[in-house]
């Protein structure tokens, strides 16, 4: 695949966005005023260093795992819908891409914004563990769901592009399916009790939120090694369905490249048959 060549065009352009440094500026002054207020509201409470690590922690983890999958959503929304509007799509292909070239490439390049925050994030985000309140195993528990969540975010957004052209229509497109898939499952959960054979548990693993919530109360309960079955139900589900959404993007995209180049052909032919002079008839 020539992934390269799509993803060295979109680094060039958002290169030359203001919005890409003042995007780690902010977050980065963000975690460390999230930090401050937290450390100085629960300074006093005399649960001791590890307790008040592990609620920052945790804290801290919420506010990401929310944030995540939305920023992700809205960078990824309207990477194609963009090209269909300014009229470069049809040219993008005719290069010798594929879809699956433009898709992954723009997959990547946009997700390369979200990494460049998370990375200034991280090393502030480790002062919780220098209390030593929060063992390894729950950091990377933890670093998987929400990155996962972001995965899931960055795709709902690339197959939202694939489906409008219009910049709101997509990302309310995308809006949609992460609340249909993350936030939905905990109002139907407890509907679930009328039916049988299905319970609130296995409705709401459908959410990876519901992961999340198995690791804090599993640390906060000091079953650090004792997580919950529906933590690796909600794990294991939203990765299928994350690949899932990737690999139904693809053939979305192919329909909608070949309504753009088949469209686009056939107004040029209308346009040319409109403005060429009219044919004089034969003098006999």
């Amino acid at each position: 695949m020539r992934v390269g060549n799509v993803i060295h065009r979109e680094l060039l352009e958002r290169a030359r966005r203001r919005s890409t440094f003042w995007n780690r500026s902010l977050s980065m002054l963000g975690v460390v005023a999230f930090l401050l207020l937290m450390f100085g509201a629960l300074g006093g409470s005399g649960g001791g260093p590890q307790v008040l690590g592990r609620v920052v922690f945790f804290a801290l983890t919420w506010i990401l795992a929310i944030a995540m999958p939305v920023m992700g959503n809205l960078l990824t929304s309207d990477c194609i819908s963009r090209e269909r509007r300014d009229g470069t799509f049809g040219l993008l292909l005719l290069t010798n891409l594929r879809i699956r070239d433009v898709a992954f490439g723009k997959l990547f390049a946009n997700s390369l914004e979200i990494v460049y925050i998370t990375v200034a994030v991280i090393p502030l985000a480790t002062v919780p563990l220098l209390s030593g309140g929060v063992p390894l195993a729950v950091v990377a528990w933890t670093l998987a769901n929400v990155g996962l969540l972001l995965a899931f975010g960055l795709v709902s957004g690339l197959l939202a592009s694939c489906c409008a052209t219009d910049a709101r229509k997509a990302n309310g497109i995308g809006m949609t399916i992460l609340f249909a898939t993350q936030l939905l499952p905990f109002i139907l959960a407890p509907m679930a009790k009328w039916f049988p054979y299905i319970t609130p548990e296995m409705v709401r693993s459908f959410s990876g939120f519901t992961a999340l919530e198995g690791i804090s109360n599993a640390a906060f309960g000091g079953g650090f090694l004792s997580f919950p079955p529906r933590m690796y139900w909600s794990l294991g589900l939203n990765a299928s369905m994350t690949v899932l959404l990737l690999l139904g993007a693809i053939p979305v995209l192919a329909r909608q490249w070949r309504v753009e180049v088949g469209g686009g052909a056939r107004k040029t032919a209308r346009q040319g048959e409109r403005s060429a002079p009219p044919r004089r008839p034969r003098e006999p």
